[in-house]
């Protein structure tokens, strides 16, 4: 399944590790972006972390007010949230 998924995150986030373990786990390909090396101009950098967007969609995470290392405060259930990701990925591929 081709995807177009980006799991974003700041280093040392505690919960980013559980997220990449189930996208890995459901075969979901993503492209991680780690905000400590992002450029200071990089709208990455003004979400939560961990936040997941599908093609380049915020499905999970919250924009903050500035580029921060700021944690996703929402229920963090990394099965939910990855099979939230795999509906809308079936979704967009029947449209």
């Amino acid at each position: 399944m081709q995807t177009h998924v980006t799991l974003v995150y700041f280093e040392g986030c505690p919960n980013v590790e559980g997220l990449r373990q189930e996208l890995k786990k459901q075969g979901i390909s993503f492209h991680e972006a780690n905000q400590n090396q992002l450029a200071e101009s990089s709208s990455l950098r003004w979400l939560s972390s961990p936040s997941l967007l599908v093609k380049g969609q915020l499905v999970w995470g919250e924009q903050l007010q500035g580029p921060s290392c700021g944690c996703t405060f929402s229920q963090h259930n990394p099965e939910k949230i990855v099979g939230k990701i795999i509906s809308l990925l079936k979704t967009s591929e029947n449209l």
